[in-house]
């Protein structure tokens, strides 16, 4: 190891970010851009699943009473 430091020997850094991704993407089709189309909104769905049940239920059956927001999760 301080044979490495006193011969400024350090391996480089991977980069982690793309910034030709997008376009690298689109030169693969439409099976590129469907699998990011899908990658972006099958998490973002599932994350608001309960949220989105809760509005379907409620346009089925409207409340009596208004509801405050922090009850949107008692059904």
């Amino acid at each position: 190891m301080q044979e490495m430091l006193d011969n400024n020997d350090f391996s480089e850094m991977p980069e982690v970010f793309n910034p030709h991704a997008i376009s690298n993407i689109w030169d693969k089709g439409v099976g590129g851009i469907l699998f990011l189309f899908l990658f972006v909104t099958i998490p973002i769905a599932l994350g608001m699943f309960e949220f989105i049940i809760y509005f379907l239920f409620l346009i089925q059956n409207p409340p009596k009473k208004k509801k405050s927001f922090p009850e949107w999760r008692k059904f």
